[in-house]
């Protein structure tokens, strides 16, 4: 019994490892998806500008 014991608790520290490592990995695809609105936002502004210059 002590052994399907340890058996759950390896596994539940596994999990629990993977679940960090996705919260990880989900607040750098953020940081990306943010990134990449701050740069198209850029892009949209410098149109417009070459737009009214033009």
């Amino acid at each position: 019994m002590s052994d399907r014991i340890a058996g759950i608790q390896t596994s539940s520290k596994a999990v629990a490892a993977g679940i960090h490592t996705t919260g990880e990995i989900i607040g750098r695809l953020d940081e990306v998806q943010t990134r990449i609105g701050d740069v198209l936002g850029e892009q949209e502004r410098m149109a417009q500008l070459i737009e009214a210059a033009g």
